[in-house]
C-alpha cells in the first residue's frame, strides 16, 4: 500500500474514518532517510479535535521523548521488578509491554538530571534508557497511556531510572 498511497484515510465500510494513513521519516541509514509508512488511529486526535470544535486554539505540550516498546522479559532484564510487570499484565489481557524511552530533545539532553526517589520536578526529566511505569497513576500499557500530556499542565510520570523509581512532573510546551 506505500508505493501506490503514501498518505490518506483508513475508513469502515460505512464511511467513518478510523486512523490517518501518514508517511513518517525515521532514522537515517548511512546517507539515506528511512520513510515508513503507519495508521494514526483518529481516538489519538480526539482532544486536539474537540479544542478546535470548540474553537479554542490547542495549547500542545511535549514530554520531548520518542518512545519504543520492549516486551516484559526485556523489561525484567533491565530492572523491573515483578511487582510492576504482574501489574501491566493485570491492566491489560491483551497488550504486555513497557514503554522505554528511545531518544530525547537535545534541549532536554543537556539539563541536568537528578536522580532521587520521589522527586517531583517542573521539568521533563526522562533520559534515554528510562522505562515508564505510569502515568497518572495509569498502569501505560499502549502508547495511548501518554496521550494525557497533549493538554495537561502537568503529567505525572513514575519511571524507572537506573534502577531507581522517578516521579516526573512536567509542565513544558511544546513549539
Amino acid at each position: 500500500m506505500p508505493a501506490s498511497c503514501p498518505s490518506g484515510v483508513l475508513c469502515a465500510d460505512d464511511g467513518l474514518i478510523w486512523a490517518l494513513w501518514l508517511s513518517y521519516l525515521g532514522d537515517r541509514h548511512g546517507s539515506a532517510d528511512v520513510e515508513f509508512y503507519n495508521g494514526l488511529p483518529t481516538p489519538y486526535l480526539k482532544p486536539l479535535i474537540d479544542t478546535l470544535r470548540k474553537g479554542e486554539k490547542p495549547n500542545l505540550r511535549i514530554l520531548g521523548c520518542e518512545f519504543h516498546s520492549i516486551e516484559l522479559s526485556s523489561a525484567r532484564t533491565r530492572g523491573v521488578s515483578d511487582e510492576w510487570i504482574k501489574k501491566v499484565e493485570e491492566a491489560s489481557e491483551d497488550r504486555h509491554a513497557f514503554f522505554m524511552v528511545r531518544r530525547v530533545d537535545a534541549e532536554l539532553a543537556k539539563k541536568k538530571r537528578l536522580l532521587k526517589e520521589g522527586i517531583s520536578r517542573k521539568i521533563t526529566s526522562l533520559t534515554v534508557g528510562d522505562i515508564v511505569l505510569s502515568c497518572n497513576g495509569k498502569i501505560v500499557t499502549r502508547m495511548y497511556d501518554l496521550n494525557v500530556q497533549y493538554a495537561a499542565e502537568s503529567v505525572d510520570l513514575v519511571s524507572l531510572a537506573l534502577n531507581m523509581s522517578l516521579r516526573i512532573a512536567s509542565g513544558e510546551k511544546g513549539s
